[in-house]
């Protein structure tokens, strides 16, 4: 959606009006006992070196790099590890870009799992879980700015004139998030500051693009919600209300990026988001590298690719919203379509079994609508079903 307040950091404040790229890194999970290079494996210093050295190959200077979260490997860890490894994740990362261009953002993983102590932000001072990893981000942020995720874990940065990114602290919202805090209408008050931020950036006349770890969607693996649904509401409300100066979402939010780490079978993999319009700033492409294992395991050099880039494996004219919702229309007819699609959301793994099943092509489907409940989403697979067999569609059309 993978976002936003606080002062500017300085190397964003410089981005300068011919800058079009942006590097999306995610979910590296790093081990940092790992030697091992392979699917079934969460990344390993030697994997994640093998992906920033790519990336920086492909991509010498980005004008921003996502990094949003969960840099901690699937495993139990105490603070001092947690600590060091979000730490040296990070300071992997700068040796290859330049840190001040990086997002602040944390995943789940980051700490002991899901596990997000919340505070009153207006009281100001550290969080007690964003305490425990905030090292690498001191000297990466303004003080201002700092000051501002230490406390809340969300901000905003202007990295132009008339275009804010906005990072959000999602860890909060999610079904699984401990301790148990759905009694908060609005933990860190950040619909609130979400809101306000927003029309700030409307009565400017400008733009937004929004990121954060945990995406407000119905996961197409499990039919089940990845954020409570009170929260999921509220996000949609706010959002919806911004329609023309919120980009690279029209309505599920769009570039959710793979992740480096291989642990669920993917290929390890990251985005690059080409261009965006100087005047509508809608991205114009993105490309997605990646890397297999082969079969014979562990590799010293492996051989990273693109795998694809969108316009040209969907036959699209552009990313606006309506071709985007054009393609989801062919999709609805093009079972080959949906199982490329399906197949590239993977990274093009070979380790994973195919999507050529009517019920897992429907699954795929039925994700391309944002729908607030699991209802929704099973009436859509419902819907799906009855279609196949000849029954005519009318309870929920696809927008």
């Amino acid at each position: 959606m993978r976002g936003i307040g606080g002062a500017v950091t300085a190397g964003l404040a410089a981005w300068s009006a011919q800058a079009k790229t942006i590097l999306h890194i995610s979910d590296v999970h790093l081990n940092l006992t790992l030697d091992e290079m392979n699917y079934g494996f969460d990344s390993s210093p030697r994997l994640l070196e093998s992906a920033l050295s790519y990336a920086r190959s492909v991509l010498h200077d980005p004008d921003l790099l996502l990094y949003t979260g969960d840099a901690v490997a699937h495993i139990d860890h105490n603070e001092s590890v947690l600590a060091k490894t979000v730490q040296t994740g990070f300071s992997m990362v700068q040796e290859y870009f330049h840190v001040k261009n990086v997002t602040a953002i944390l995943g789940n993983a980051d700490f002991h799992d899901y596990e997000f102590y919340v505070t009153d932000p207006e009281k100001g001072g550290t969080n007690p879980t964003i305490g425990m990893v905030d090292a690498p981000w001191k000297q990466a942020l303004s003080p201002s700015h700092f000051e501002a995720f230490d406390s809340r874990g969300y901000l905003w940065y202007q990295i132009e004139p008339k275009l804010v990114v906005i990072s959000l602290n999602t860890v909060p919202y999610s079904v699984k998030h401990k301790p148990d805090t759905k009694y908060l209408d609005d933990p860190f008050n950040q619909f609130e500051w979400l809101r306000r931020t927003l029309v700030e950036v409307q009565t400017n006349g400008s733009y937004a693009y929004i990121v954060g770890h945990i995406p407000p969607i119905i996961d197409s693996y499990g039919g089940e919600s990845q954020w409570e649904l009170k929260y999921m509401l509220t996000y949609q409300a706010i959002v919806e209300a911004f329609p023309d100066i919120i980009k690279a979402q029209a309505g599920v939010p769009l570039f959710a990026s793979g992740a480096i780490s291989p642990l669920f079978g993917n290929s390890p993999s990251f985005t690059v988001l080409f261009s965006y319009n100087a005047d509508t700033f809608d991205v114009e492409d993105y490309a997605v590298y990646a890397t297999n294992f082969s079969t014979s395991g562990d590799s010293n050099a492996l051989e990273w690719t693109k795998i694809f880039s969108a316009k040209a494996a969907y036959g699209l004219p552009s990313l606006s919203s309506e071709s985007l919702r054009a393609l989801t229309h062919r999709m609805k007819t093009d079972d080959g379509l949906l199982h490329e699609y399906y197949r590239h959301s993977k990274a093009d793994s070979t380790r994973l079994p195919p999507c050529t099943t009517s019920a897992c092509l429907d699954k795929v489907l039925c994700t391309q609508t944002w729908f607030s409940t699991v209802l929704q989403y099973r009436e859509c697979l419902d819907e799906r079903s009855a279609e196949r067999i000849g029954i005519p569609h009318w309870l929920h059309p696809f927008p």
